[in-house]
């Protein structure tokens, strides 16, 4: 799992700097990695359920959609780094773990 993380992001970090010096995505790619990968692998015994791809999907694309407005729109720029983010990213981690534990349901034997 970490190395799909790591090319994943790779493959972003080229497609997303490659008209721009600056380099500015690579922090939102990089927070975006470790929590998203973060939630995979330790949500894995949740995979078989569809609510939990639900919510990953929906998690993601609110994810994607803040950081384009945090990084693009209101922000574009000033320099933010990987060190001044790390807070963040693990609280964003911290909350979408307690966010993703599905109920299982119990089914009664007879």
């Amino acid at each position: 799992m970490p190395l799909v993380a790591f090319l994943l992001g790779l493959c972003a970090l080229v497609l997303l700097n490659r008209n721009d010096v600056s380099m500015k995505w690579n922090v939102p790619v990089f927070w975006s990695g470790v929590v998203f990968f973060s939630i995979l692998d330790f949500r894995r015994e949740y995979w078989r359920e569809k609510v939990f791809w639900l919510r990953f999907v929906v998690a993601l694309l609110a994810h994607v959609f803040m950081m384009w407005i945090v990084f693009g729109v209101t922000y574009p720029r000033v320099r933010i780094t990987m060190i001044m983010t790390i807070p963040l990213v693990i609280t964003e981690t911290f909350l979408l773990l307690k966010l993703f534990i599905c109920k299982r349901r119990r089914v009664a034997q007879v």
